[in-house]
C-alpha cells in the first residue's frame, strides 16, 4: 500500500472527518454512506432552479452520482455544497460564500469559479468564500503545522496519486498529449471559457465555469463529474426556476 494511501485533501478535510475515523470501520462505513445519501437527498430538496421532481430524475439518471456513492467518494458532498450555495445566495450571499469555501475539498475542479464570481460582481459571495477559505486554511495549519503546504505539494506531485490517466475526464486524460501540447490546449480552453463566462448570461456562465473547471482540473475521474450536474440542470430548466436568482 504505502504511497497509494496518501491523503490528497488539505488537512482541514481529515480534521473535520476525525470523529468518523474514531469509529469501528464497519460502523464508519455505514455512517459515511448514510451521510452521502442524505447529501444527495438534501441537494434534491434545496436546489432552487428546477422543480424537485426534475432534480430527482436527473440525479437518479446521472452516472457520476451513482459512481461517487458506490466508491465512497466525497464528491457527493461537493454537490451538496453547490446546492447550498445556490439556495442561499439570493438572500444570504455571505453565507452562500461559506458553502463555496467547503468546495475547496476538491479545489482543482473549480479553477474558473472565481472568474464567474468576479464577472457577475458577486462581491458578498466572494467575501464569504474568502472568509471561509481563510478559516479552513487556519484549521489546516492548526492540524498539521506550518510545513503542511510543502508536504501537501509533495503529495500532489507524487505520480502515484494520478494513476489511470486514460480514465480521467479532464483534458489531461482525454487528450494524452505531451506537456507542451496539453498546456497549449488548456490555455485555449481557459480563454474560451473565460470569454463565455464574461459575455453570456449568469446561468450559462456558471455552467461553463463548472464544466471548464473539470476539463482544466488535470486530476478528475468519473465521480468528479458530479460538478456537471448543476450546470446541466440550469440548462434544462432555466426558465422554471423555483426560487433561484440566475437569469
Amino acid at each position: 500500500m504505502g504511497d497509494s494511501l496518501l491523503c490528497t485533501r488539505m488537512p482541514w478535510v481529515p480534521l473535520l472527518l476525525w470523529p468518523l475515523g474514531r469509529l469501528p470501520y464497519s460502523v464508519a462505513h455505514w455512517v459515511w454512506l448514510g451521510l452521502r445519501i442524505a447529501a444527495v437527498i438534501a441537494f434534491i430538496w434545496i436546489w432552487p432552479h428546477n422543480p424537485s421532481w426534475i432534480t430527482a430524475m436527473a440525479v437518479s439518471w446521472f452516472l457520476p452520482v451513482m459512481a461517487a456513492l458506490g466508491t465512497g467518494q466525497d464528491a457527493i458532498c461537493i454537490l451538496f455544497w453547490l446546492g447550498v450555495w445556490q439556495r442561499l445566495e439570493p438572500k444570504r450571499p455571505f453565507l452562500s460564500g461559506l458553502a463555496i469555501a467547503l468546495c475547496t475539498a476538491k479545489f482543482h475542479l473549480f479553477l474558473l469559479l472565481p472568474v464567474y464570481l468576479i464577472a457577475n460582481r458577486k462581491w458578498r459571495v466572494i467575501g464569504g468564500a474568502s472568509t471561509g477559505i481563510a478559516a479552513l486554511l487556519a484549521l489546516s495549519f492548526l492540524a498539521n503545522g506550518w510545513t503542511w503546504p510543502m508536504d501537501y505539494l509533495r503529495v500532489l506531485s507524487n505520480p502515484i496519486v494520478h494513476t489511470g490517466q486514460s480514465h480521467m475526464y479532464s483534458l489531461h486524460g482525454l487528450l494524452s498529449l505531451p506537456f507542451t501540447g496539453e498546456l497549449a490546449v488548456s490555455v485555449v480552453v481557459a480563454l474560451l471559457a473565460i470569454w463565455g463566462i464574461w459575455k453570456l448570461r449568469p446561468a450559462y456562465g456558471l455552467a461553463i465555469a463548472l464544466s471548464g473547471g473539470l476539463l482544466l482540473s488535470y486530476h478528475a475521474y468519473l465521480m468528479d463529474c458530479v460538478v456537471l450536474l448543476p450546470g446541466a440542470l440550469l440548462m434544462f430548466g432555466r426558465n422554471q426556476s423555483a426560487g433561484g436568482s440566475l437569469e
